[in-house]
């Protein structure tokens, strides 16, 4: 199966949000996802 960018980058956008809504952290690997896809 195959899963188009659009679709993972949108999943991990929400994984992202969810995260820092339990936590208000930032882990190294969110902060590269955020800076590679969004320019963040």
């Amino acid at each position: 199966m195959t899963i188009p960018r659009e679709a993972a980058v949108e999943m991990l956008d929400r994984a992202v949000a969810n995260f820092w809504s339990l936590t208000t952290q930032e882990t190294p690997n969110m902060r590269r996802f955020m800076e590679a896809t969004h320019g963040i």
